[in-house]
């Protein structure tokens, strides 16, 4: 038993049973949006998995995703596929990783953090391509550490194929190998040179999804604000997200203490030990600098052209920033003088704190949740007749978890257009309105697709009145209108 206890795997074991159970809550959740976007496109034949232009990301999880539902479609076996499983193993290679560049209770302590994180927690349960690019990212740089050019070399090549952001974070490898380790740069220049030679045929796709992402943003005025952050906020708010979690943001002086002693506190560490330490450590503290920033700099500065800086699209730096708390902390607590010591101690306990506060939050706080479509849904088609209803979408298609979870017998109409204005011919497009007594149109996306609320008037143009709502978290209010000539006929 002895023996058993004193396994260096032991601990990887526990944080793994851990994290896996802290991941089992919200994962047969409804699809949102972006998650019913990913699982239509991944359901359809083999042949259309690459052909993604309205889709800014490159294809592995749709392929991933693809050959996983041949098994099951269902929500909970899509996201452990193309998330849980990666989550996880983003675990299991941030404590080997650490277990070889460091030492065990820097790797334990990273493994830990990271299992508790509500943010890792968070988008190891969503089928979009983030979890898929962190485990690749923390495979990398054990690689790469490791000296494995064989297993660099694929990992990479996996990497460019899971996020658009993933090269960032190789140029951080290429500017720690070339210019800090200054050792076996062939080697290096040679995987690097073979990963881009096999993602360069999927570049004439990328540009296309580049061209395709622009002429959104022409034609959607106010999408940019959607999916990227303003960038005067956008360091600052990653670094909080990777702090706080999934938790709301708030400028209160608890939020700010906290942000203040983890920033501080680290920043301090740094200064303090980098004269003390041997050139080998310094050259691995840099490692854990570059994993954690380069990438998040990079893509603020590729942001003033193209919008990329979201947190979930940087989940690739986050055990890099675990490690780099964890590293410190270690190197505190090994110190005598008091006064670091208790620094080492207090950033434990916030760290923890904050995780295990928010985690808590997202389990139990409906907004911090995904937007819950199938229960909505299931709530109209309850009410309505579906025979005597239709679906109104102010948008090109039917929105995605509509086409996933509704049933196909409530007809459904769009306005063919993604942003409506004067100049569209609404009494034409809604004429086959007045054939249903019913028309269920959604407040979601509407600030942005008819600010005006064009759609609305012309409908109450057409003698249809507003008669009920459904609201639901995260998704705003579903608003029910009447055609009383057509109920009164009815009856």
């Amino acid at each position: 038993m002895s023996k058993i206890l004193q396994h260096k795997f032991l601990p990887l074991i526990l944080i793994l049973t851990l994290a896996f159970f802290l991941r089992l809550p919200h994962l047969t959740g409804s699809f949102w949006l972006d998650e019913a976007a990913q699982a239509l496109e991944s359901t359809r034949p083999l042949s259309q998995q690459l052909d993604i232009v309205a889709d800014f990301q490159p294809p592995l999880l749709h392929v991933l995703t693809h050959f996983a539902s041949y098994i099951s479609v269902s929500e909970w076996w899509l996201r452990t596929i193309g998330a849980l499983i990666p989550g996880l193993l983003t675990i299991v290679f941030t404590y080997f990783f650490l277990l070889k560049a460091a030492d065990k209770k820097t790797a334990v302590l990273a493994a830990l953090l990271l299992a508790t994180s509500s943010l890792h927690i968070f988008f190891s349960q969503e089928l979009r391509p983030y979890a898929l690019p962190a485990v690749f990212a923390v495979a990398s740089w054990w690689a790469l550490y490791a000296k494995r050019w064989r297993w660099f070399t694929s990992v990479t090549i996996l990497g460019l194929y899971s996020s658009y952001l993933y090269p960032f974070l190789l140029l951080a490898q290429l500017i720690w190998q070339l210019f800090v380790l200054a050792k076996q740069r062939k080697e290096l220049l040679a995987s690097t040179a073979v990963s881009s030679l096999f993602f360069a045929p999927w570049l004439p796709m990328f540009f296309a999804q580049l061209q395709a992402g622009q002429l959104l943003r022409h034609n959607l005025p106010g999408w940019e604000s959607v999916v990227s952050i303003p960038q005067e906020k956008a360091l600052q708010l990653v670094f909080a997200k990777f702090i706080f979690g999934t938790s709301d943001l708030a400028l209160t002086p608890p939020y700010i203490l906290a942000a203040l002693a983890v920033l501080l506190g680290s920043i301090g560490l740094i200064f303090y030990f980098w004269p003390k330490l041997a050139p080998k450590k310094q050259k691995f503290l840099v490692l854990l600098l570059l994993w954690t920033g380069l990438p998040l700099f990079v893509s603020w500065l590729v942001s003033w052209i193209v919008p990329v800086v979201e947190p979930k699209r940087l989940l690739l730096s986050l055990a890099g920033f675990y490690g780099l708390l964890s590293y410190l902390v270690i190197l505190a607590i090994k110190q005598k003088k008091r006064f670091v010591l208790h620094v080492g101690y207090l950033l434990i306990f916030i760290l923890f704190g904050l995780n295990i506060w928010s985690t808590s939050n997202y389990y139990a706080n409906a907004k911090l949740q995904r937007e819950d479509w199938r229960l909505l849904i299931t709530k109209l088609e309850q009410t309505y007749p579906k025979e005597d209803t239709l679906a109104l979408f102010i948008f090109p298609d039917p929105f995605a978890p509509w086409r996933w979870y509704a049933s196909p017998e409530i007809q459904t109409l769009t306005t063919q257009s993604i942003y409506i204005t004067e100049d569209t011919p609404l009494r034409d497009l809604l004429e086959p309105t007045l054939d249903y007594s019913y028309v269920i149109m959604f407040d979601y996306l509407q600030d942005l697709t008819d600010p005006n609320r064009l759609v609305t008037l012309e409908l109450q143009k057409f003698g249809f009145q507003e008669t009920g709502s459904f609201s639901s978290a995260n998704l705003g209010f579903v608003r029910v209108f009447t055609n009383q000539s057509n109920t009164e006929d009815q009856g």
